[in-house]
């Protein structure tokens, strides 16, 4: 079977959507005895970066040449080119749908987009059973086209502390004990909500905390324009002038440490050294930094939302979303209660058994084998 993949950005996105990728098409070419995988990249110049990735299982194709294929599988929540084949697209989530970006022209075409890309799929493939509820909401999908192949967690997520934790915690944390957040500054991911929470937790406990963001620092410049036609003309903040605003006002800013972006081997520590990760998320479709914590043995405080309760489970101790002093209240609670996070722990060990890149490659060979 000649299977094809689109690889229109797999050099450059190293979001999640590209790590699940990457993950996935690493496994596919070790299991390519009965089937041929060929990757399309968009541009020549991507192929020495591909080529890095998987060495001599790499194949290439010319999009122009698809046709020639039994399956596509467009992993990028779109499908930009028609081949005259079977066709499979994976839909992370429709987010678009929910939280609508500040520029209306992107997020109209964004939805018009992933309208566009599930009226050219013979099949869609998703995430979660919430992901697949959502699509069915907005989209109007039928149940039978829509098949549910979870994510996981790469293997070098472990428990592994640095082999120097105080010279890492004078890197990173003034040498403190410290919170975690992971992720980008995104409406959806509600910085804000932990913010607030982490200036209340500092003022009711006095403790040395810091609060570490691995995550770019919202660029207020760039907004200024923007920021200032909201408060002006509709009374309102933007994003990330919201985020400065609360930032610049919080009694504990100097404890509040931007990482920007971090290397995996970073992360991997930092999850391992972490007092508690929060994932104060509105709207996942996943939410693999879930299953990074799960996997360095790191307390876990998430947003009582349906996608977390689905992949956490029990392992979590959650919190009412957009509320900053429930949150402040649950932080305090795990910093100070080592039987709770005892049992987070192990609990959050046995929520992995559920999720496995090899099972997930498996679900998808047999996907694609069922559309000979």
């Amino acid at each position: 079977m000649k299977i094809g993949i689109d690889a229109s950005f797999l050099a450059r996105d190293s979001r999640g959507m590209g790590r699940v990728t990457k993950s996935l098409i690493k496994l596919m070419l070790l299991e390519s005895s009965n089937q041929c995988y060929f990757l399309l990249p968009l541009h020549e110049n991507d192929k020495p970066k591909i080529e890095k990735m998987y060495g001599d299982k790499t194949n290439f194709l010319q999009i122009q040449e698809a046709d020639r294929l039994d399956v596509v599988w467009f992993p990028w929540n779109r499908i930009d080119f028609l081949p005259k084949c079977r066709r499979v697209v994976t839909i992370h989530d429709v987010a678009m749908f929910r939280y609508f970006p500040h520029n209306k022209i992107d997020s109209y075409n964004d939805r018009q987009r992933i309208r566009k890309t599930v009226s050219s799929a013979d099949i869609i493939v998703t995430v979660s059973e919430f992901s697949k509820s959502e699509i069915m909401t907005f989209l109007d999908i039928q149940s039978e086209r829509i098949k549910v192949i979870p994510n996981a967690v790469d293997s070098n997520f472990m428990p592994s502390a640095p082999e120097n934790p105080i010279e890492f915690l004078n890197k990173f944390s003034e040498g403190q004990n410290y919170i975690l957040f992971v992720g980008s500054p995104d409406k959806r991911k509600d910085l804000k909500t932990l913010l607030l929470a982490f200036d209340i937790f500092k003022k009711n406990t006095g403790l040395p905390h810091k609060l570490l963001l691995a995550s770019t620092k919202p660029n207020i410049k760039k907004s200024n324009k923007f920021s200032r036609f909201l408060l002006k003309i509709l009374g309102k903040r933007s994003e990330v002038d919201m985020i400065s605003y609360i930032e610049e006002k919080m009694e504990f800013k100097k404890d509040v440490i931007w990482l920007g972006s971090v290397s995996d081997v970073e992360l991997v520590k930092l999850y391992n050294l972490c007092s508690v990760f929060v994932f104060p998320s509105l709207y996942e479709g996943f939410g693999i930094p879930l299953l990074e914590a799960f996997s360095c043995r790191a307390p876990v405080i998430a947003s009582d939302i349906p996608i977390f309760r689905e992949i956490g489970g029990d392992a979590p101790y959650y919190f009412i979303p957009s509320d900053p002093e429930d949150l402040a209240e649950k932080i305090n609670k795990v910093i100070n209660s080592p039987h709770i996070v005892k049992l987070m722990k192990t609990r959050g060990t046995e929520r992995l058994r559920n999720y496995s890149w090899q099972r997930s490659c498996d679900e998808y060979l047999k996907l694609f084998n069922s559309l000979r």
